[in-house]
């Protein structure tokens, strides 16, 4: 149970921060438009991981590779590669996100780096036919490389209101 809880939370975590296909934005320079800029950001985030099951890499591409996520009251972050891992053992296993909600509480873009605070819902269709609920509210910090906006940090909570998400309640 707590193994299966952890990817359920290792897969919200993904969902809020990416979408299924990469999105781009203009290059680094000068004429960059922050409108665009925001729309390509919301585009990446709001995706979530609806679809993965059939193209995990085009979601996973969104992810800096150095990117790394914190859940609140561990004591490390987690790095890509196991998280990754995880998360594709946890949908290969036949779990599937079957909607994602992304609801953005600020986005700032600074240059080349942007930081976004969201809160999340995600409904999973778990192997046994149960469906599964999580809320979660994050923090992503996406940087824009080679003109394509990537996450590069996440740190995600799960509020106390939804505490039952926790321990599959």
């Amino acid at each position: 149970m707590r193994r299966d809880l952890c990817l359920v939370l290792c897969l919200s975590l993904m969902a809020m921060l990416a979408g299924p296909f990469a999105a781009t934005a203009q290059s680094n320079t000068a004429h960059s438009n922050e409108a665009e800029d925001r729309a390509a950001i919301l585009a990446i985030m709001g995706r979530g991981p609806v679809g993965i099951g059939e193209d995990f890499e085009a979601w996973e591409r969104n992810f800096h590779p150095d990117w790394t996520v914190w859940f609140a009251g561990n004591e490390t972050a987690r790095d890509r590669a196991p998280h990754m891992a995880d998360v594709r053992d946890y949908v290969g296993s036949g779990n599937e996100v079957e909607d994602y909600q992304l609801e953005p509480v600020r986005l700032s873009v600074h240059g080349d780096h942007a930081i976004i605070d969201y809160n999340a819902i995600e409904t999973i269709r778990q192997v046994d036919g149960g469906l599964r609920i999580v809320h979660y509210s994050g923090t992503a910090l996406l940087v824009r490389e080679a003109g394509r906006w990537l996450i590069l940090s996440t740190s995600i909570s799960f509020p106390a209101r939804y505490a039952q998400d926790e321990t599959g309640g």
